[in-house]
């Protein structure tokens, strides 16, 4: 494989870990509804599986492409991008910004969450996100989730309400290849000038993955929910379906993606810059 072709790989893992479904803002200041949506919503928690979702891709672009090379530079930086504490503090200074002035949706949120469906909720979300890791445990959600779909089960029919109440899979997407611009950009600024692409060049590269960005989106996501609601009962997952499509839940999930995308984008550029780095070290 090309070493572009490596960096297009790495593309689909890269989106994967950037969809962020039902986190709210963490502990930032001194507002209490910061601290009690942070808490209720285990933001702590899903930021510690994100950092270990980053880093496992960066391990994977590290072997494949930097084998048998120093890599310490690249290892602090990845630390550093992948930092949990960073990462969340990173993203409540933009998520307090899309929320200001919505203390309607504060209040909704909280009020869900306080809820014993939400609180049940939040936490299967969690437990599945983080199971995930392994990567057995994901690919036989995947198959699972294939085989459920093939056959149109009830479960599937909830999910994709929920999927549908938040566009999801559009807002994925759409994350997806903004975070691929933003990994190109920092690749083609730092890497051998041989592997760099043009401006004109970035934007056609980063549509041609659009197809797998949103075929690994839609089955990340419902891979994801059919294991987290599994243990829901009809009734519930009506509950949240509900909360979801009211106009606080768009709201909050408005503002989540928004505040999320600022934080990948970032990240991916970085990420983009350190192999460009890495490479340009190397003889190719």
């Amino acid at each position: 494989m090309t070493v572009l072709n490596h960096i297009r790989a790495a593309l689909a893992p890269l989106a994967v870990a950037a969809l962020l479904l039902a986190a709210p803002p963490a502990r930032a200041n001194d507002d209490p509804d910061a601290h009690a949506l942070s808490d209720a919503y285990l933001l702590e928690d899903l930021f510690a599986i994100m950092a270990e979702e980053g880093r496992a891709n960066a391990d994977t672009i590290r072997d494949d492409m930097l084998a048998d090379r120093s890599t310490g530079a690249w290892d602090r930086e990845i630390a550093r991008m992948y930092d949990p504490a960073r990462m969340h503090a990173a993203f409540m200074a933009d998520f307090a910004d899309e929320l200001a002035g919505q203390p309607d949706v504060t209040r909704a949120a909280l009020d869900f969450a306080g809820t014993e469906i939400g609180a049940r909720v939040l936490r299967l979300e969690i437990e599945a996100r983080e199971a995930m890791l392994d990567d057995g445990i994901d690919a036989a959600a995947r198959d699972q989730a294939r085989a459920a779909r093939a056959d149109a089960t009830e479960l599937v029919g909830r999910v994709s309400e929920r999927i549908a109440a938040n566009d999801l899979i559009e807002a994925n997407v759409s994350m997806g290849l903004n975070t691929s611009l933003a990994y190109f950009e920092g690749f083609s600024a730092t890497a051998p000038r041989a592997l760099r692409l043009s401006a004109d060049a970035l934007v056609p590269e980063v549509m041609a993955q659009e197809p797998e960005i949103r075929a690994e989106a839609e089955e990340w996501l419902y891979a994801y929910f059919l294991m987290a609601y599994a243990p829901l009962s009809e009734d519930e997952m009506r509950a949240y379906i509900e909360f979801s499509a009211s106009a606080e839940g768009q709201a909050l999930n408005t503002a989540m993606f928004n505040a999320f995308q600022v934080l990948y984008v970032d990240i991916s550029r970085d990420l983009g810059r350190a192999i460009g780095e890495a490479l340009s070290g190397m003889d190719l």
